[in-house]
């Protein structure tokens, strides 16, 4: 409901044909753009001893996936709407971006972590021309070359591991953010109730967890068509429905039949079990795995003066030969398969 109350706020802001209650009255303007809340005296909800991040080692339906996730999100929702410090109104979002857009990653894993190790180029990658890039490192600095690597690749980088909540929130609605992105999911150290209170109008979930948040505070999922095909996404079949239904009543190219229309929300407790994400889908081309094209080869052989015939050649030999001295005894043709995670992530 609070998704819907900031598209609400935006709209009346910045887009001048739609009617404006932000300069009137205090209370009408309250009433028209107040959050939801909770009260405090309401009890946390339980959640189930099965984490969600491990509901994908398990041979469970897409509805179980939802539901687990979904008490997950409702325990820390409640954590988040209950905060006496959380305003009456939803935040006021920032500006539409005129020249670059602020975009801001917030993760417990700024550290040598094997996200950091995938996502290392990703920040420094970005086109500076268009973006300015902010980090929330919500875990203390281990001080290894990554933690360092990607305060230098950021435009501004926060060390928020000992500010409260309300801080971190507070700071993210002041910088005035348009997409920020959540870098852990349900996964350990993750701050998702920083997401829950909703400081950025425009929230997504990337590279940590792969599953569905069954939370209204996530509003996209960045995937691709193999690991997240559409079909698995609720508002989509939700919109597609829709669709149909509007070209049934003679609806459709209408933009007046559609106005007011609610976001295509999903209940993750529906009885469906066809479906598996309530987010709504941001799909990459090939693949959503980000890993460092730098981390793939050696750079003490890659000197400009050589071509890139003979960087290749040296580094097929540099493989080979360290290859022959882990496994001096397994045939040149034969195929290795490795795992350099927990067991429990390879399916039998």
């Amino acid at each position: 409901m609070n998704q819907v109350v900031q598209r609400r706020l935006y709209r009346d802001l910045y887009l001048t044909s739609a009617p404006r209650i932000i300069s009137g009255p205090e209370e009408p303007r309250k009433r028209h753009y107040e959050r939801v809340r909770l009260p405090g005296s309401l009890e946390a909800p339980t959640i189930p001893a099965l984490l969600p991040f491990h509901c994908f080692t398990y041979a469970l339906d897409e509805r179980v996936h939802r539901l687990v996730a979904h008490r997950n999100a409702l325990r820390i929702s409640h954590l988040a709407l209950t905060a006496p410090w959380l305003p009456e109104t939803v935040y006021m979002p920032p500006p539409p971006p005129v020249q670059k857009f602020n975009i801001g990653y917030v993760s417990s894993d700024f550290n040598n972590h094997p996200l950091s190790h995938l996502m290392l180029s990703v920040f420094r990658l970005h086109e500076r021309s268009r973006f300015t890039v902010f980090a929330y490192a919500t875990s203390a600095s281990d001080n290894s070359y990554y933690r360092r690597r990607i305060e230098e690749d950021v435009d501004f980088f926060n060390d928020v591991s000992s500010n409260s909540t309300e801080s971190i929130v507070n700071q993210i609605v002041s910088d005035q953010i348009h997409v920020l992105v959540n870098l852990g999911g349900y996964t350990k150290g993750a701050r998702n109730d920083i997401f829950a209170a909703r400081p950025c109008p425009l929230q997504i979930s990337l590279m940590g967890y792969t599953g569905t948040s069954a939370a209204g505070w996530c509003d996209y999922l960045v995937g691709d068509d193999r690991a997240s095909p559409r079909e698995a996404f609720g508002p989509f079949r939700m919109a597609k429905k829709r669709r149909r239904a509007r070209v049934s009543l003679g609806l459709q190219g209408n933009p007046a039949a559609q106005e007011g229309l609610p976001i295509n929300q999903v209940d993750p407790e529906s009885q469906e079990g066809d479906w598996s994400l309530t987010e709504r889908f941001l799909h990459f081309p090939h693949s959503y795995f980000v890993t460092d094209h730098r981390q793939s080869f050696r750079e003490d052989h890659c000197h400009k003066r050589f071509s890139p015939e003979h960087i290749w050649s040296e580094e097929e030999r540099l493989r080979y030969s360290l290859r022959k001295e882990i496994f001096p005894d397994i045939p040149e043709d034969t195929v290795i398969f490795a795992c350099f995670s927990q067991l429990y992530k390879i399916c039998p």
